[in-house]
């Protein structure tokens, strides 16, 4: 990109530079101060070509300022809006996750793999809080899981219906300063995720997606 900029800046300098010199090296300094020199080209109604050349200018010079000062101004006000969350002193990491094949054969081993890596980053003293979440907040990183409704007969593999998921660690609200509007966050006593019998869940993630660790330093 950098590159592309400085060849066009370039080459525009150039393309609009080689006409006015050129035609500079064959006019005459004396001769053009002097009063009436030189032709002068008009348009109709006695305007003159330059005037018009001048006026258009200031026009596209006027809307490209306007558009510049509302750009600010409108970039201003997104940075006042409140996102929900806290982002001071907080700190990500990419954790890499288990083998999906892990996760078909025992879907409770990706929460104990999180959950010993959270461990280990409790324990430095430079950590408040941690937190384990599959996608950060306004990421293009998603997940999606398929899944299906207990007490009824399982569909077929090709037939269950798939969510897009975020799977957070209790401590993740409190690690990023997300207050609690309603009902509660969670504390680690939800159902585990339960593989319907006969069928193989694999874990779906899009090829950008990487589980992310939010870590919170006092």
């Amino acid at each position: 990109m950098l590159a592309f900029a400085v060849a066009i800046s370039v080459a525009t300098g150039i393309g609009c530079g080689l006409v006015p010199a050129w035609w500079l090296s064959h006019a005459q300094p004396a001769a053009s101060l002097r009063p009436g020199a030189g032709v002068t080209s008009r348009v109709a109604g006695g305007v003159r070509l330059s005037d018009l050349l001048v006026a258009g200018q200031v026009a596209l010079a006027l809307v490209l300022l306007v558009g510049a000062g509302l750009l600010i101004r409108s970039l201003e006000r997104l940075l006042r809006v409140d996102p929900g969350y806290e982002s001071r002193r907080v700190l990500t990491l990419q954790v890499a996750a288990p083998p999906a094949r892990e996760f078909a054969r025992d879907p409770g081993s990706f929460a104990r793999h999180y959950e010993r890596v959270l461990e280990k980053v409790q324990e430095l003293g430079e950590v408040e809080s941690a937190a384990v979440v599959s996608s950060l907040p306004f990421s293009a990183m998603t997940s999606s899981m398929t899944f299906y409704r207990s007490g009824r007969s399982a569909p077929a593999a090709g037939d269950l219906p798939s969510a897009g998921v975020h799977s957070v660690t209790p401590d993740y609200f409190r690690t990023m300063g997300i207050p609690l509007l309603r009902g509660r966050v969670f504390d680690g006593s939800e159902r585990p995720t339960i593989l319907p019998p006969g069928i193989e869940v694999t874990r779906r993630t899009s090829p950008r997606s990487s589980p992310a660790s939010r870590f919170r330093a006092s």
